[in-house]
């Protein structure tokens, strides 16, 4: 059982891992824009991950520049920049995109600790449901025999052991973006 439970518990610190790096901090990261979908018409319309389509690198702390691997997705790449609403304008030249990173203001910095709070209760949420399933799970044992009343209270206080370690992860990545939003 807590095999099960480790495994989907890791799922869901890796999706609210990567929620946080979404979040932008006032400093340049190409996770901000690395996992943007993209549409591109040159390749019939699909849709891919810019990451897969041009390299993102941080010159300093302040610009994000995106250069294409290939030239004719550029426009592709800009409109996306664009109606991702990310709260910077994309600058193109011939080659390559630039996105400055505008500095956070006070009030922004505080609606961003609200979203990490947020999303870092959602997580929590999702792990108090899958606790609830497991400890379903175990105490069905009951009904199907075999199992003592102490094998299904030991496996029960595992599970809320787990479950203490998996919310304190959450916690202490939550503080960490905190900490990093509202450092000036």
């Amino acid at each position: 059982m807590s095999d099960e439970y480790r495994q989907k518990a890791e799922g869901v610190i890796n999706h609210f891992k990567d929620e946080m790096k979404q979040i932008r901090t006032g400093r340049a990261q190409a996770s901000l824009v690395e996992d943007l979908m993209v549409e591109v018409t040159a390749y019939g319309g699909a849709h891919m991950r810019l990451q897969e389509l041009a390299s993102i690198s941080t010159p300093d702390a302040t610009l994000l520049v995106v250069q294409p691997f290939d030239p004719g997705v550029l426009k592709d790449i800009e409109r996306a920049l664009f109606s991702a609403n990310l709260g910077m304008s994309p600058a193109t030249d011939q080659q390559q995109i630039r996105l400055a990173i505008p500095p956070l203001t006070a009030e922004r910095r505080q609606q961003l600790t609200k979203l990490v709070a947020q999303k870092a209760e959602e997580a929590k949420i999702a792990i108090r449901n899958l606790r609830n399933q497991v400890k379903d799970d175990i105490e069905d044992q009951k009904e199907q025999g075999g199992v003592s009343e102490d094998d299904i209270k030991r496996q029960l206080s595992e599970l809320q052991k787990e479950v203490e370690v998996t919310n304190a992860t959450i916690d202490q990545l939550r503080e960490e973006k905190e900490k990093d939003l509202l450092t000036v």
